[in-house]
């Protein structure tokens, strides 16, 4: 039921985002004989258990759990920290967007793990942290509403092909509009912004550009340097962070590109991955 359910809200995210006006869908499972005696019965919890999926924000699917129910009751509050419970919602979203395309298979769960490890080396606390983790995981969720005639596209954009994907950050801070965690909507906005002013969507400049942004570039960047993509082949991790250090001052921040380029070498002199890679 679980998995129908999220095949459900994947369905909706990208029919809507397409046609314009995107949504997400709550969703309450009851199961019966288990938690009702009575087909009405399952319809009260699965209604419960919706109205807390609804409370979470994003578009949850929630399992109606009677010590959940209990506890709720007892606290006046709905069932899961919310932050939490809307970083695993995103990532099943966020797998969702990486699923059209095997070459970007699990970089939102990457993008998300470097964007944390670099939060904490730049000293954010830890609500900062658990909401860059959250921007990181949905960062691409606008990439929903690409068609698949750009996404997948084996050969070079062209300047039409660029002008649709270059949307998608704006196409995500849509999707994701109206939600509890309105604070990360900038992020999201703003993480293809260059360090020079001559990103996109804004062109911002600086430190006009929010800080959770500039953490998402970097990590985005070399993510997306390491892995296969359609339009050429992976690089070497040592290849990707000399790129990035080529790039500090015109694409990244160069306090946070130092402090990614120290972060990954650590890692890899500690020999945790020849490429600093989640899948």
């Amino acid at each position: 039921a679980r998995r129908l359910a999220e095949r459900i809200q994947t369905e909706v995210i990208a029919t809507s985002a397409a046609e314009g006006y995107p949504m997400t869908a709550s969703v309450g499972i009851a199961a019966y004989p288990e938690t009702a005696r009575s087909s009405s019965e399952m319809l009260n919890c699965a209604d419960q258990a919706r109205q807390w999926a609804k409370a979470e924000g994003y578009g949850h699917v929630v399992v109606y759990d009677p010590s959940i129910a209990r506890e709720s009751a007892e606290e006046g509050s709905s069932p899961a920290s919310a932050i939490e419970t809307q970083i695993r919602t995103a990532r099943s979203l966020a797998g969702a967007v990486d699923a059209r395309d095997v070459n970007t298979r699990l970089h939102s769960a990457n993008v998300s793990r470097l964007a944390t490890q670099l939060g904490r080396a730049l000293a954010l606390d830890d609500k900062r942290v658990a909401l860059l983790d959250l921007a990181a995981t949905v960062h691409d969720i606008g990439k929903i509403s690409i068609p698949d005639s750009v996404l997948l596209k084996p050969g070079t954009y062209n300047l039409a092909d660029w002008r649709v994907m270059r949307r998608h950050p704006e196409f995500g801070v849509t999707i994701l509009e109206n939600r509890p965690e309105a604070t990360i909507l900038p992020w999201i906005r703003s993480h293809h912004e260059r360090w020079d002013g001559t990103g996109y969507p804004d062109g911002l400049e600086g430190h006009q550009i929010p800080l959770e942004s500039r953490i998402l570039a970097v990590c985005d960047a070399y993510d997306a340097m390491v892995s296969d993509r359609l339009h050429r082949p992976r690089r070497s991790s040592q290849a990707a962070l000399h790129e990035i250090d080529l790039n500090l001052g015109t694409q990244f921040d160069p306090v946070v590109g130092e402090a990614f380029i120290r972060l990954v070498s650590e890692m890899l002199a500690n020999q945790e991955a020849d490429r600093i890679s989640f899948r």
